[in-house]
């Protein structure tokens, strides 16, 4: 679909108060980080982005700390993750499938509902959506894991001059 149409989709899904995140896919330079950005700016929703492939599993989900008696360990909660008063938001998780596949794993908690990671929950007012190149455009991406896709609504974007100008 035209990228016009992707930002539209998202705006869509969206407003009918779906929470099952979703992704864009294409091949690389077509414009998906630029359409989400647009997409949270026409919903006057707030936008926190997250590059997988930049950060160590702890900048997810977090280091581990320990109880008073240190008997028991739990996991510190990041800073930048999305809080009930930051109000409604989407955590865009860019270049998702260019993460290692062990990050990928931790990310599937959080995309698979009720978005819990460890004690973190992410606020009912906030979205997920990600984007990601093809592998068959062999562009640094790691294979997908399928219980990631199965949880994911694509949104398949085609390059068109007129929307990428």
């Amino acid at each position: 679909m035209k990228l016009s149409k992707a930002i539209q989709a998202i705006k869509t899904l969206i407003n009918v108060g779906s929470r099952r995140p979703i992704i864009l896919t294409s091949a690389p330079g077509v414009g998906k980080s630029s359409a989400v950005y647009q997409a949270a700016e026409a919903l006057g929703m707030k936008l926190i982005e997250f590059r997988p492939a930049l950060h160590g599993i702890e900048d997810l989900v977090g280091l581990p700390v320990f109880n008073e008696d240190k008997t028991k360990s739990s996991f510190a909660t990041p800073d930048w993750l999305p809080k009930e008063e930051d109000g409604p938001g989407i955590l865009f998780l860019d270049e998702i499938f260019q993460a290692m596949p062990a990050m990928q794993n931790a990310l599937s908690q959080l995309i698979h509902s009720p978005h819990r990671l460890h004690d973190y929950q992410l606020p009912d007012n906030w979205v997920i959506v990600c984007a990601a190149n093809r592998a068959k455009d062999r562009a640094a991406t790691h294979k997908a894991p399928s219980h990631v896709l199965d949880r994911l609504t694509e949104v398949e974007v085609e390059f068109h001059l007129e929307d990428w100008v």
